[in-house]
C-alpha cells in the first residue's frame, strides 16, 4: 500500500536527519517484517541511505546488495557516502559497476567521482569521466555549472591547467565559485600572474 511506503520512507528519513541508527534498525527489522524491502525501491534506498549517513557502511552495503532493483539514486547514495568518508577506492569501484549494470550516471555521480579524481590525482579517470559526460550530453558542461567547476577543478590538481581553461571557457553563466576554482587552479599551478 503507498500509504506504507509513504510512512516507512519519511520515518526512516527522519533517522537519517537525526543520526538515529538504533532506531532506523529497528525500522529496517520491521520493514523486513512486512516484505516491504522487495517491493519498494524507495524504501530500499533510503534504508542504504540512513545506514550509509550513520557511517554503517557495511550495512548499507548488505542492504544494498540484496536490492533487487538499483536505480540511480541508490547507486549515487553508496558512491558519495564512501567519497565523503574518504573511501575513495570503493567510490571508484562502486562507480564503475555501476556502469557494467547499465546505469548511466548523472551530473551528481560524475560530481563525486570527479573529486575523487581530483584528491587522488587520476588524471585519466577524470579524462575518461569527461567523455562520459559528453556522451550523455555535449552541452552538459556548459549548463551544469557546479559539474563544470567539479571538472575545472580536477584538471586543475592533476596539473592540466589548459584543459582546466578549455572547460572554464565553456561555462556559460560562470560564478564565484567556477572562478575561484580558475583562480585557484593557476595559483596551485605557479602561475599567478594568470591567477592575477
Amino acid at each position: 500500500d503507498i500509504r506504507e511506503s509513504i510512512i516507512m520512507v519519511a520515518s526512516i528519513k527522519e533517522c537519517t536527519k537525526r543520526k538515529d541508527l538504533h532506531k532506523g534498525s529497528r525500522i529496517h527489522a520491521d520493514i523486513v517484517k512486512l516484505g516491504l524491502l522487495e517491493k519498494d525501491i524507495h524504501i530500499g534506498t533510503s534504508i542504504v541511505n540512513m545506514y550509509a549517513k550513520c557511517g554503517a557502511l557495511m550495512k548499507a552495503r548488505e542492504v544494498f546488495d540484496r536490492l533487487r532493483c538499483r536505480n540511480l539514486v541508490a547507486w549515487n547514495v553508496l558512491i558519495s557516502c564512501y567519497a565523503k568518508l574518504k573511501r575513495y577506492n570503493e567510490a571508484l569501484i562502486f562507480y564503475k559497476l555501476m556502469k557494467d549494470e547499465g546505469i548511466s550516471p548523472d551530473s551528481f555521480t560524475f560530481v563525486c567521482i570527479l573529486k575523487v579524481c581530483s584528491t587522488m590525482g587520476l588524471i585519466e579517470m577524470g579524462e575518461e569521466i569527461h567523455a562520459d559526460v559528453k556522451k550523455i550530453n555535449c552541452n552538459l558542461v556548459k549548463e551544469n555549472i557546479v559539474l563544470a567547476t567539479a571538472l575545472v577543478n580536477m584538471y586543475a590538481k592533476c596539473g592540466e591547467v589548459e584543459k582546466a581553461k578549455d572547460v572554464f571557457d565553456e561555462i556559460l553563466c560562470r560564478d564565484v565559485v567556477s572562478w575561484s576554482a580558475m583562480i585557484g587552479g593557476y595559483a596551485r599551478n605557479g602561475l599567478g600572474i594568470e591567477a592575477l
